[in-house]
């Protein structure tokens, strides 16, 4: 347990690193390890509220969510005390996992089955996530959400084509065998391959194509 006795500790630095095994803040760690994305977004809010409110505030903005930097201050300043201190030191280190989370939720965060895993595929599926045409899901599937109009497997299928190198032909596929059986049991969907075909076939090109040939036509 943290002592509340600066003389027990050389410097800020010990002090935070104490702090980081302290049942507090490791009980704080678990809740957020294990929250939901709407409940991480509750503790964010929390999180900046408690600091804003604090003495640690300006410190925090001007070491751009530093916390040692911000803990070294208010400790060499002695005007909060370590009870006081302990409380915004967990919201602050709330806040940096939060938004350490929040950095890594691009293709280090997306889990695909061996037979899935490329890092093109990765690549396109953060970058579908992070223009919100699809989401991650509790159960470790994924659920197409769509480009703004309604949503449809169609869409879906096209851009599944596009992450695993489909190309129509008048005489079928003539890029990498597409995987259905995978991506149908990952976007619980049924008939992908159907669904990609009738895309390329359509009369017209569908207006939404061009959202979703963004995602791999960027730079």
């Amino acid at each position: 347990m943290i002592s509340y006795n600066r003389n027990d500790y050389k410097s800020a630095s010990e002090w935070l690193a104490s702090l980081r095994q302290d049942d507090a803040w490791l009980s704080q760690l678990q809740q957020l390890q294990t929250s939901s994305s709407d409940k991480c977004k509750e503790h964010h809010k929390m999180a900046v509220k408690r600091i804003e409110e604090g003495s640690a505030c300006d410190f925090w903005y001007f070491y751009n969510h530093h916390v040692e930097k911000v803990i070294e201050e208010l400790w060499e300043s002695g005007e909060t005390t370590l009870p006081k201190l302990k409380i915004l030191a967990i919201w602050m280190l709330t806040l940096e996992w939060l938004e350490q989370r929040t950095e890594a939720s691009g293709q280090d965060r997306i889990m695909l089955p061996k037979e899935l895993d490329k890092p093109h595929a990765r690549e396109a599926f953060a970058k579908a996530m992070e223009r919100k045409y699809m989401e991650a899901t509790d159960d470790g599937k994924y659920r197409w959400i769509g480009t703004g109009k309604k949503a449809n497997t169609s869409e879906l299928a096209y851009f599944l084509g596009r992450v695993y190198n489909y190309k129509h032909t008048t005489y079928g596929n003539a890029g990498e065998s597409f995987p259905e059986e995978s991506l149908n049991e990952l976007f619980g969907v049924a008939r992908l391959y159907s669904s990609l075909t009738q895309v390329y076939n359509a009369k017209r090109k569908q207006s939404w194509r061009s959202l979703i040939d963004d995602i791999f036509d960027e730079g």
